[in-house]
């Protein structure tokens, strides 16, 4: 029984996957689509369901869609590469957990014993159930995952819902209407899915390492604080709150107060914008798969005030989140046709919210505490009007451009000797022109 939710979990894990990147392609047919396999209603019961958030008037395509790539994997199946990647994921996540086992959130254990009493699921233990992935991912075969398909995306005893606001002009397609895209996407001509991957090293060439310069100790609390020969500050603290985790987040004087009134939407913005578009020469789909079995990530955000960088990684990934870092200053990436997706998926979100009594109160309340002011104003579909890709590149740029300014702050599982290499090599080689950096 267990092996058997390892197969249904890579077979739903895989088809989350195509829906994600369907959703991120131009003119995409649902603001975000899914899979999953579990629980129904009744305990001990269980369904299949697809599902997808789309706009308005894209019901009907929509669902045209989510069974059409249903009818791909029953006709074609998933690839070899699509699976190697899930099983990496998967067995990267227990083994996480596993090292983890001393360090588990109660509200994780009180689950399992709910549904041990509730489901009787069996409750062996995290350390044997990560033997069992051990044991069973190697020998289960895309051939049994593919024929999933047929007893999970089957024709009979399905049931179609469909949900949207009620308000004039919007009209919601009838039962047979939606009997009609059911019945067309079934004679469908589908072709086989084309699963692109890149073995490409993430970050090419490696940069020249720069230098601890000055090392200071706060004895009282465990800190290590570091001078960069670039002029960056770091500060280490090493804990035994989680047996392999590394968290970070960096911060320089600035953020958004430096952009004028015009371009604050966009430098407001700058961090979605462009942290979409992956980073290097990779897209986010491609990044996602390179990072494929990997704990690591890093992302830069901007508030009023600040520019921030913050991430986490596993000892074993370390490495990955550094270069992540280096990255997010020297390489970010722009892409014009994400940011048309996110901009249609923000309109479409925002148009229904902004009829709900939840976004007319804090609208109002926002006004009030702001007065009015250009940069207190609520997100709406107006403003994403006021989104450009370039100006956000050109203000994401430009903050990232001298990271003298920046402190790190590093806290986890690890040893001062693991990391200084690696601050060396990619925090002390990032670009630095000392400029004097405030809000």
């Amino acid at each position: 029984a267990y092996r058997q939710e390892i197969v249904e979990s890579l077979f739903d894990r895989m088809l989350n996957v195509r829906f994600s990147e369907l959703a991120q392609k131009p003119d995409p047919p649902f603001v975000g689509g899914g899979a999953s396999i579990g629980p129904f209603g009744i305990r001990g019961k269980e369904a299949a369901s697809l599902n997808a958030m789309v706009k308005e008037t894209g019901i009907e395509r929509g669902i045209d869609v989510l069974l059409t790539e249903a009818l791909r994997v029953a006709r074609h199946g998933f690839t070899p590469s699509e699976c190697d990647r899930q099983k990496k994921d998967m067995l990267r996540g227990i083994e996480q957990q596993a090292t983890e086992k001393d360090k588990q959130q109660s509200a994780m254990l009180a689950n399992e014993y709910m549904r041990h009493a509730l489901v009787q699921e069996p409750i062996p233990g995290i350390v044997y159930e990560y033997e069992l992935y051990q044991r069973f991912l190697p020998e289960i075969t895309l051939a049994e995952i593919n024929a999933l398909a047929t007893k999970w995306l089957a024709e009979s005893n399905r049931v179609v819902m469909v949900s949207g606001p009620q308000k004039e002009g919007l009209v919601v397609p009838d039962e047979a209407r939606l009997a009609g895209v059911i019945k067309a996407v079934g004679t469908k001509e589908v072709t086989a899915y084309v699963d692109t991957s890149d073995s490409k090293p993430l970050l090419d060439p490696i940069p020249s390492p720069g230098r601890v310069v000055k090392t200071s100790t706060r004895e009282g609390i465990g800190l290590t604080e570091w001078e960069l020969s670039n002029g960056i500050r770091v500060a280490l603290k090493p804990t035994d709150f989680k047996q392999d985790e590394i968290v970070f987040r960096a911060f320089s004087p600035g953020g958004t107060s430096l952009a004028n009134d015009q371009d604050y939407v966009a430098a407001m913005t700058a961090s979605q914008t462009v942290g979409a578009g992956g980073v290097g020469q990779f897209s986010q789909i491609e990044l996602r798969k390179i990072l494929s079995g990997k704990v690591a990530s890093a992302n830069a955000g901007f508030s009023d005030l600040s520019s921030t960088v913050f991430g986490s990684g596993s000892r074993k990934d370390l490495e990955t989140m550094f270069q992540l870092i280096y990255m997010a200053f020297t390489q970010p990436r722009s892409d014009p046709a994400m940011f048309g997706v996110i901009t249609n998926q923000m309109k479409t979100i925002l148009a229904n919210r902004k009829n709900t009594p939840d976004y007319a109160f804090s609208e109002a309340l926002s006004q009030i505490m702001s007065q009015g002011h250009i940069r207190g104003r609520t997100m709406s579909p107006e403003l994403v009007d006021e989104m450009n890709l370039e100006k956000s590149m050109a203000f994401y740029k430009e903050r990232m451009a001298d990271a003298s300014g920046f402190t790190f702050v590093f806290a986890g599982s690890f040893d001062l000797d693991l990391m200084k290499p690696l601050v060396e090599r990619y925090l002390a080689s990032l670009p630095s022109a000392g400029r004097p950096e405030t809000w």
